[in-house]
């Protein structure tokens, strides 16, 4: 119970962090409501370069006083290769605010929710839009960044535009020396979710003396955004080292996924993971957000072998996110983070929550 001042109004009443879909009534003589709340985490791909989930997001809504209970739905951390659900408030049949889920890898979030970040494997395909702005009257959002680094507004009703796929293939050429995701993702804006970075393929095929060394990289994800998964292969290249690299989620979003291979040997291969997005500088009625998890990474030179990273949790409101393990994804950490994409398997997200003021 705390002192809060205004025109009738006295203190208001904190509930428990509620994570349990429930039915809950006001306190005698409340005269306004706020609540906190967070969609569920999407989770990360599962591919050899799978993206990481995006955000759920997290808003302060205005809920109307209605003189009934209220039902609260806690939106679910998507499994792999699954998307966030949303949370809400409603009472009297009638839906007063909505916010998440985050996307799974190559999907969109919802309202607020981050975008999941692109699959990279033979091929490359861009990440997901964020979510629009979250459903009700808006009083608060974590996000403090309006526009890319561009400059260029985002999408329609705040969501954040994704980072688009780059697909290089060289044969006998001279390639450039590192290889991303062709342009960079948004932030979403007024509360929206952002998009998800694109992944990126590398296929290098060279005859050529002298040892060289090339990359390729997906996309970081923004604002919630997942990142793009990165895979390079070679083949018939005796003389390079090659490694593919997830790109790292943003603001609780899962890394993404990397790997390398080639079918001729003579050269050192890695598949490394991208980093979960952190929530530690997020802090808001009494909840820090935690760190992120870490991501994997392993290499080798034995020839047609298969090198994976996975991609580490993003960081939540409630819980740190998990460190990928393997060729496995991260967990989002509970309170909304993405998972990390993995080839065995991506990272589940995390589930969301509410938290209630009753102004008295």
């Amino acid at each position: 119970m705390n002192e809060k001042g205004g025109i009738g109004i006295s203190k208001y009443i904190q509930s428990p962090v509620i994570t349990v879909s429930q039915s809950i009534s006001a306190p005698p003589g409340t005269k306004r409501i706020e609540a906190l709340m967070c969609g569920g985490g999407g989770g990360g791909g599962t591919n050899k370069g799978g993206g990481g989930g995006g955000f759920g997001g997290l808003a302060i809504m205005d809920i109307p006083v209605t003189g009934s209970n209220y039902q609260l739905i806690i939106g679910t951390g998507g499994a792999a290769s699954n998307s966030g659900t949303s949370t809400s408030i409603s009472s009297n049949n009638t839906l007063y605010a909505i916010i998440g889920g985050g996307g799974r890898a190559s999907s969109s979030g919802l309202y607020g929710g981050g975008g999941g970040g692109g699959q990279g494997s033979i091929g490359a395909s861009s990440g997901a839009r964020g979510g629009a702005i979250p459903f009700g009257k808006l009083l608060w959002h974590p996000f403090t960044s309006a526009t890319n680094n561009s400059g260029i507004e985002s999408a329609v009703n705040g969501a954040g535009y994704p980072s688009t796929a780059q697909t290089t293939t060289y044969s006998y050429g001279t390639p450039t020396t590192q290889m991303q995701g062709a342009t960079l993702a948004y932030s979403g804006y007024g509360g929206g979710g952002g998009g998800g970075g694109g992944s990126s393929y590398y296929y290098y095929e060279h005859t050529g003396t002298g040892q060289l060394t090339r990359t390729t990289t997906g996309t970081d994800g923004k604002s919630g955004g997942g990142g793009g998964g990165g895979a390079f292969i070679e083949y018939s290249s005796p003389t390079v080292n090659g490694t593919g690299t997830g790109g790292k989620g943003d603001f609780g979003g899962g890394g993404g996924a990397g790997w390398a291979t080639s079918d001729t040997g003579g050269g050192t291969y890695t598949g490394t993971g991208g980093i979960g997005g952190t929530l530690t500088a997020v802090s808001v009625w009494g909840i820090t957000g935690l760190a992120n998890g870490t991501a994997s990474s392993n290499g080798g030179s034995t020839i047609s072998t298969e090198y994976y990273g996975a991609g580490g949790g993003g960081g939540g409101m409630l819980s740190t996110g998990s460190n990928a393990s393997g060729s496995t994804g991260g967990a989002g950490g509970a309170g909304g983070a993405g998972g990390g994409g993995g080839y065995t398997a991506g990272g589940t997200g995390g589930n969301g929550f509410v938290v209630m003021r009753f102004y008295i």
